[in-house]
């Protein structure tokens, strides 16, 4: 088949290089001359083979993407069917990422940039100072953190919430982040 569609074109000569992507044939790259046959010199194989790594590096972070994007969507849909709130806080510099089904439930902007300051004006004035208390505590000793509290939201008055969470350390035993959970349990 593909001599016929060679010859259908005319090429008279071809270089094929390989596409692997963690070591399985992905595509193949082919650079062809349609005027006279040419020997193709090494160091011009050596050049469309740079090429061929680069697409090659392209498609797997292609590949890489599909699939974290496919992970994130079956994380949400799970998160979600079980009415949680998956959150993480940034050691050192406490900002806040929050899934958009907490944030919508505070009323807080998709683009906000969210901290622990700007999170405790939603917490129960009671119990801010024994949530930030527990989350910097978790953030420092690396101890699960396991507590409840109020919030008060703009539309929903007191409700109750547990949130369970975990350390993450980054190289040299450094706290990275706090990642948690958390579920109403105002019923």
């Amino acid at each position: 088949r593909d001599r016929e569609l060679l010859q259908r074109y005319g090429t008279k000569s071809t270089v094929v290089i390989p596409l692997t992507v963690d070591g399985v044939l992905a595509s193949a790259l082919s650079f062809a001359m349609t005027r006279k046959e040419r020997e193709w010199p090494e160091h011009v194989v050596k050049r469309f083979q740079v090429v061929g790594q680069v697409m090659a590096s392209a498609i797997a972070r292609i590949r890489a993407y599909q699939a974290l994007q496919q992970s994130q969507a079956r994380l949400t849909l799970a998160a979600s069917s079980a009415s949680a709130r998956l959150w993480e806080v940034e050691a050192g510099t406490e900002r806040v990422w929050m899934m958009e089904s907490g944030r919508v439930f505070f009323g807080v902007a998709p683009d906000e940039q969210l901290t622990l300051d700007r999170l405790s004006a939603f917490i129960h004035p009671d119990d801010r100072e024994s949530w930030r208390n527990g989350i910097r505590q978790a953030l420092q000793t690396g101890q699960p953190l396991r507590i409840e509290f109020r919030t008060v939201g703009p539309d929903s008055g007191i409700r109750w919430f547990a949130s369970q969470g975990r350390l993450q350390v980054a190289g040299a035993g450094r706290p990275s982040r706090l990642l948690g959970v958390t579920v109403d349990i105002t019923e």
